[in-house]
């Protein structure tokens, strides 16, 4: 992990020069390449959040998202954005029991803060966990299925 000061502006237009801002692949987004170098903590929360989102948009690439998320939960657990999208791709990486503590851990957080219900990341946080409850059912309905065409 990097020891540098993140805060400090020179910092982090020295890290610009030494990472290159391409992909290793033709179709991948530089943020893939970059999730993946040990030294990417250089760059600015934000950044870091933006990557996962483009992550998120290849199905391949789910399991990098989720490790870039976790990381900045790590670092900051108090953004309900990081949260959800944590649950989100979870969800989509078919981690339903994690999706499902994502979720309860952004309420509980929102709860602390205080937000008011009418905000928009509640119904987020809603919907997210009715349908990994939906996905959790169905993935029991065909396992269970399974099993009883198994022992016929």
């Amino acid at each position: 992990r990097c020891k540098a000061n993140h805060l400090n502006p020179a910092h982090h237009s020295t890290a610009s020069r030494r990472l290159p801002r391409f992909s290793v692949r033709p179709g991948l987004p530089g943020c893939a390449w970059l999730c993946q170098q040990p030294h990417a903590l250089w760059w600015p929360q934000g950044t870091w959040f933006e990557c996962a989102k483009l992550l998120l948009e290849l199905d391949e690439s789910t399991e990098t998202a989720v490790e870039v998320l976790h990381s900045l939960v790590e670092e900051d657990d108090t953004n309900p954005d990081v949260w959800q999208l944590l649950s989100l791709a979870l969800y989509s990486g078919h981690q339903y029991e994690e999706a499902l503590e994502a979720i309860v851990r952004g309420q509980s957080l929102m709860r602390r803060m205080r937000v008011p219900r009418a905000d928009p990341h509640w119904a987020g946080f809603e919907e997210l966990a009715a349908a990994v409850k939906d996905a959790m059912g169905q993935e029991a309905a065909a396992l269970g299925e399974a099993g009883i065409k198994g022992t016929a």
